[in-house]
């Protein structure tokens, strides 16, 4: 479902509420700043900086929302994130120990590099990395190089930040966040997702959208399928889905309310297939989101760790 909400959840962004902008105070000179989290439970809204971000999972796990994605980091993973792109955390109290190294640098850093130094060319596929948003699974080898940049200081410290990034600079990601652009289409696959849009807020049946497009039911099913990997059946649940999605946060309604104004018959069928496509209650969707999306929220009070 990746290419379906790469494409047409822009709308359910824009409609969010705003995220928090925090401040980070990298000091005059320097270029990055270092620190570590250790503790039982860690707590960040949504929200952005101009900064780009590096987080490795050294212990435990966290849940995340970035841009459009929401998932979980385990242990040895590493989290590639752009400057301005909308993010959150939570680790919550389950008894387990959570540890966290990460990364705040200047956005141009690695760009300036492999801009001034013909060897570090290889560096504009791992700026790349930071547009799209990246998780990679460290080996041990991997996690020590990247923990020895906490131990650097000044200049020693960017040294030892390239050589971590030169040392990767072949590795796979698992995933990106989003697909980047070499997602690419034909004519028949660009006017289906025109079409899509134009009717984005009153979606058509199956008949007529394939009526209006001049093609059989066949060849727009086929092709959607291979677009989106969906049906359009499910695309249409995908719609009212993302419309409760709205509800849920900006609303105070009642979750049977939410139900039917979107599109749903049955609060049965409606709790269903929202924990299928969301993977929690309606009820518990609205509770993570007010706490993600607070109406007031200072960074000040946010325990970001310890500075290295």
């Amino acid at each position: 479902m990746a290419h379906l909400f790469l494409l047409l959840t822009l709308y359910w962004w824009m409609a969010m509420k705003k995220p928090v902008f925090e401040q980070l105070l990298i000091p005059e000179g320097r270029s990055l700043n270092c620190r570590l989290f250790s503790g039982d439970a860690f707590f960040c809204p949504v929200h952005v900086h101009p900064e780009g971000e590096i987080v490795f999972i050294s212990q435990g796990k966290v849940n995340y929302v970035i841009g459009e994605m929401k998932g979980e980091l385990s242990e040895n993973e590493l989290l590639l994130i752009g400057a301005n792109i909308p993010h959150a955390f939570s680790a919550l109290r389950d008894g387990q120990k959570f540890t966290s190294y990460y990364i705040h640098s200047k956005e141009h850093l690695l760009h300036v590099l492999q801009q001034h130094l013909q060897e570090l060319n290889i560096l504009e596929g791992i700026t790349n990395w930071f547009r799209r948003g990246a998780v990679f699974h460290l080996d041990r080898e991997e996690s020590e190089r990247y923990k020895r940049i906490f131990s650097c200081t000044r200049e020693i410290r960017i040294l030892a930040f390239v050589e971590f990034f030169l040392s990767i600079s072949q590795k796979k990601p698992r995933y990106y966040l989003t697909q980047g652009s070499d997602f690419v289409v034909d004519k028949t696959g660009a006017d289906i997702i025109a079409c899509i849009r134009m009717n984005k807020l009153s979606p058509l049946p199956l008949k007529d959208i394939a009526c209006r497009m001049n093609i059989s039911v066949a060849t727009f099913t086929r092709v959607f399928r291979q677009l989106f990997g969906m049906s359009y059946v499910e695309y249409l649940t995908t719609i009212k889905i993302e419309q409760a999605c709205n509800l849920l946060v900006h609303s105070s309604s009642a979750i049977t309310l939410v139900a039917l104004e979107s599109g749903f018959t049955s609060l049965s069928q409606f709790n269903k297939k929202f924990k299928e496509y969301v993977g929690v209650s309606p009820r518990q969707y609205r509770k993570e989101w007010k706490i993600l999306y607070p109406e007031k929220a200072d960074a000040d009070n946010w325990d970001i760790g310890t500075l290295c």
